[in-house]
């Protein structure tokens, strides 16, 4: 097993700190919060070096707010000198992990994403059926309440197994500790940017589980949303009692009830807001209603040209069209 070769003082430089800085800043110059802290920029990324270095940092708490998107979500937002010390070390641990995760997991990761998602969907879609001739059976499954259950123990085990540096390892076991859902050493706040790392290295555990030990080369995972294709169902289903025991017991994580479907591809399987089926993919009817009414209230050419964007990657000309028409100024673009 590979460990990841860097020093504590990587993290806490100023020059990590300075360029950790950077990137944080992007789209967020005009935020309050964000033009206080750069108002004595050196002083306080100063101050937040010497606490680390002293190991008299301790993270701070939280702002707890709602968003629907496209369902409720709990957000939970840190202060600014802390949401700095999380781009600080994505900037050092992301390189070195990424390169253990499989190569068909695609949130929160670079040069992947939803669109390369929906693309690779198609791929072993084809693929499983032989250009469509035979039978293509999807099982598609949801982890519940994901980040709100996640193991902070098993994750910081996991982290163990590629981090020697002890001083790191308190640097991310203060982090990780500063927030609890349900009950205390259970959960990570959606929102922090060093969760989306971490639970791409918890799951990871399980990609492996899918790939290595149930062999299966038709998988494709989405942060808590996965798919796997065979043209045998009843295969598909006893892979179902493996992952169920094998999430339960080793992640502490439950398939949500509601949304295990087994299903073939010519019936349509709905994943990533789109609705797959052999030759084609059309939007799911929710999204197509979210779209319309976001439209309602917002008309910018930044928003309609996300979403014709958005339909471009599907069976969608009508909608396009019926955007543009609905939108004149945009029909020549």
């Amino acid at each position: 097993m590979r460990l990841l070769d860097h020093r504590f003082e990587e993290i806490i430089s100023l020059e990590n700190l300075l360029d950790a800085w950077n990137e944080f800043l992007r789209g967020k110059q005009k935020k309050s919060d964000v033009q206080e802290f750069q108002a004595h920029l050196m002083d306080n990324i100063i101050a937040l070096h010497q606490d680390l270095a002293n190991h008299n940092y301790r993270h701070g708490g939280y702002q707890a707010f709602k968003v629907n998107d496209p369902k409720p979500r709990d957000i939970h937002k840190a202060s600014v000198r802390d949401r700095l010390l999380h781009h600080a070390i994505y900037r050092i641990l992301y390189p070195f992990f990424d390169k253990r995760f499989i190569a068909d997991s695609f949130s929160c990761r670079l040069d992947k994403g939803t669109h390369k998602a929906l693309d690779r969907f198609r791929t072993m879609a084809s693929k499983v059926s032989k250009n469509h001739r035979r039978t293509c059976w999807v099982l598609k499954l949801d982890v519940r309440k994901f980040f709100a259950n996640i193991d902070q123990t098993i994750l910081l085990d996991e982290l163990k197994k590629h981090i020697v540096d002890k001083e790191t390892l308190w640097l991310l076991s203060e982090i990780i500790g500063s927030f609890s859902s349900t009950r205390p050493g259970v959960g990570l706040p959606l929102g922090n940017l060093t969760s989306q790392l971490f639970v791409n290295i918890y799951m990871n555990v399980f990609d492996q589980f899918v790939k290595h030990q149930l062999k299966i080369n038709y998988y494709i995972r989405y942060a808590d949303d996965f798919v796997l294709f065979s043209t045998d169902w009843l295969s598909l289903l006893g892979n179902f009692s493996s992952i169920d025991l094998f999430l339960q017991t080793r992640l502490h994580l439950n398939l949500h009830p509601k949304k295990i479907f087994l299903r073939t591809l010519a019936s349509g399987v709905d994943f990533l807001g789109w609705v797959h089926f052999p030759d084609h993919r059309v939007l799911r009817t929710a999204t197509k209603h979210r779209m319309k009414k976001r439209l309602q209230g917002n008309t910018s050419e930044l928003v309609i040209q996300s979403y014709l964007g958005l339909l471009s990657h599907g069976n969608a000309s009508k909608l396009q069209q019926s955007l543009r028409n609905d939108h004149w100024v945009f029909r020549d673009k």
